[in-house]
């Protein structure tokens, strides 16, 4: 019996033991550690880690004896509004259940606001990191192939423009308090950056950016953090970005231009939202591209498409009905008809000048102007090169200044119908008629006639 009575005692101790450990380790002491960062002349980000139960954890941020936020969730607070050259101090208090567990401390020294008045330019890494303002008034320019860092440009709040040009950077770190621009949209213009392939850096720019330039970028594949305005311009070149989803909610554009080199744009199914362009300009693309995503999108004055033997046709242009300069659709090999521009009903109200026309067709595979049915109005027309055309019917032309009429028609070697412009040709006064070395090539007179006007 007495046996009995000391192995129940040993193994009620052990018990009890084996709870107290438990016990110890679900109610270990709460430690903090806090760290300072992204220290600006107004602001700093105070951020921390936790260790031991962390079950139901609330924080306070203290400053300078004054209480910033308590009953806080988060493990890092931006501290904003502070004063410029001021040393400040303070404590992240850790509460478990309402009771103070633990405390951290932290100091740090705020930076002096300085502004840099007109365009500066940086050109080598020591310049960079000896880089003393929080704002450049005009454009910062970062320039050269000795630059491969930008951690030294932490004290950067504001800018007019930034343009990066020709470095060894990989990201653009280092830009994380940059956010906004000195006159509320600016230009970013990043080109012959090899090695960069990324601009999450860019993402605190609260201001819009307004022309985004992005030129021989080989790396880079995305634009996450860029924040886009309406009625903004961008430009692409020679850069293998393929998610443009930073545009999906805008849904006006000035200039849109897609140049060589961009092969993973193929659509633009990414612009959801855009409902007008001013000018569109794609050339030099070898790949496969489609407009049909533009159904719904109206352009206002250009259309350049030029040497793209991966577009198959104009369909996509439907939303278009008056383009108030000019249509330039050059080197495609593979359009074979003009359907896609049904809707368009005037090009180029205001007589152009230079080496362009309101209406320029060059190397095209089409057979006559099908598609342009609806077109009433222009003032300039140039047809060359397209070996496949054999009619000008198609279109109702008349002119949008009937006293003053540019027509240059030449080298379309199988072309001998001109009488779908005969009620032109007798609308207008020719004031520049080039027709030459095409199939038939007749006379203002001849145009004009009802038994002339083809062969």
């Amino acid at each position: 019996m007495k046996r009995l009575i000391n192995l129940f005692a040993l193994l009620l101790l052990v018990s009890c033991s084996s709870d107290d450990g438990n016990n110890v380790e679900d109610n270990a002491p709460l430690s903090l550690t806090v760290t300072v960062s992204n220290v600006t002349d107004h602001e700093a980000t105070l951020t921390w880690t936790v260790s031991g139960n962390t079950n139901a954890v609330t924080y306070r941020v203290v400053l300078d004896n004054q209480t910033i936020v308590d009953g806080y969730n988060d493990t890092s607070y931006t501290l904003t509004g502070l004063d410029e050259t001021t040393s400040f101090s303070g404590s992240v208090f850790a509460f478990e259940q309402g009771a103070e567990q633990a405390f951290q401390e932290f100091n740090f020294t705020t930076l002096l606001d300085t502004t840099f008045e007109g365009d500066l330019s940086l050109t080598t890494q020591n310049e960079i990191d000896n880089f003393i303002y929080t704002s450049v008034s005009g454009e910062l320019i970062l320039w050269g192939n000795e630059i491969n860092s930008l951690s030294g440009l932490a004290s950067l709040k504001e800018v007019g423009h930034l343009t990066i040009q020709f470095t060894e950077l990989n990201t653009l770190k280092g830009l994380e308090n940059l956010d906004r621009f000195s006159n509320g949209t600016g230009r970013i213009h990043l080109e012959e950056n090899q090695n960069l392939n990324n601009v999450n850096s860019l993402s605190n720019i609260s201001s819009y950016i307004g022309t985004l330039i992005l030129k021989d970028l080989p790396s880079l594949m995305n634009l996450t953090g860029l924040n886009i305005a309406e009625n903004g311009n961008l430009t692409i070149r020679n850069c293998l970005v393929s998610d443009l989803s930073v545009f999906q909610n805008v849904s006006k554009i000035n200039n849109l231009i897609i140049s060589e080199g961009t092969p993973n744009i193929n659509d633009f199914e990414d612009f959801q939202s855009l409902e007008e362009i001013d000018l569109l300009w794609i050339r030099e693309r070898v790949n496969k591209i489609s407009l049909s995503a533009l159904a719904n999108v109206s352009i206002k004055e250009d259309l350049w498409l030029e040497f793209l033997p991966g577009l198959q046709s104009l369909d996509g242009i439907q939303g278009t009905t008056n383009l108030s300069n000019r249509l330039i659709l050059r080197e495609l090999p593979n359009v074979s008809h003009l359907n896609g521009l049904n809707n368009l009903q005037a090009v180029g109200s205001v007589l152009q000048d230079g080496p362009f026309g309101a209406l320029y067709i060059d190397e095209l595979p089409i057979t006559d102007l099908t598609g342009l049915e609806n077109l009433e109005q222009t003032s300039y027309i140039q047809i060359y090169d397209c070996d496949n055309l054999t009619s000008l019917d198609g279109t109702q032309l008349i002119s949008a200044k009937p006293e003053g009429f540019r027509l240059k028609i030449k080298r379309n070697s199988n072309l001998t119908n001109y009488c779908g412009f005969r009620d032109l040709a007798n609308n207008v006064n020719f004031v520049v008629y080039e027709v030459g070395t095409n199939g038939y090539n007749p006379t203002q007179a001849q145009m004009r006639s009802n038994t002339d006007c083809s062969l």
